[in-house]
């Protein structure tokens, strides 16, 4: 049901002679949901060895480790760099991402330690429904800010989508 809801959220209504066109990005996220999935399990494994700050730390210096050699492209270098010289509203919006994500992974890792790995992060299904509605409420206080489409189908595929988030979180429950 989780993956089903996935494909529904990135359809996209096309011409009648392509029935469904999937996102792009959704390939990609199948990579990123397996690595995920990994990621939890290992985290359990290791939270019978250490305590949720040690596994946030370690966690932390494997993702220095592995990010420095991205810094080797110019491009990527560039691209970083340029978010310095945009004006503090660009460099507060890096950090206030950056706390977002400090939130959230010390939570999953104490929900980790707490509960079930499934369960937890079964959870992490309903960050796509979130999204949905910051979007909404984005666009009607913001027109033109963000670039998503939400006309009547698009935005009744993606309840069905989270009605379908629902129903497989309480299938695993």
């Amino acid at each position: 049901m989780l993956m089903l809801s996935a494909v529904l959220v990135s359809y996209k209504p096309t011409v009648a002679k392509t029935p469904l066109m999937l996102s792009p990005a959704v390939r990609y996220l199948f990579f990123f949901w397996v690595f995920v999935a990994l990621y939890a399990v290992t985290a359990k494994y290791l939270l019978s060895f250490m305590d949720e700050w040690q596994l946030y730390l370690w966690s932390s210096i494997g993702n220095l480790i592995f990010g420095i050699p991205l810094l080797l492209s110019r491009r990527i270098r560039t691209e970083t760099l340029s978010l310095l010289g945009k004006g503090f509203r660009v460099l507060g919006a890096v950090l206030l991402e950056e706390l977002f994500d400090f939130v959230g992974r010390i939570s999953f890792i104490f929900a980790y330690s707490l509960g079930s790995v499934v369960l937890v992060s079964s959870i992490n299904a309903l960050q796509p429904i979130i999204v949905l509605i910051y979007v909404i409420v984005l666009s009607l206080f913001m027109p033109g800010i963000l670039q998503e489409e939400i006309s009547r189908e698009t935005l009744l595929f993606k309840f069905i989508a989270a009605v379908f988030v629902v129903i497989g979180m309480y299938l695993i429950v």
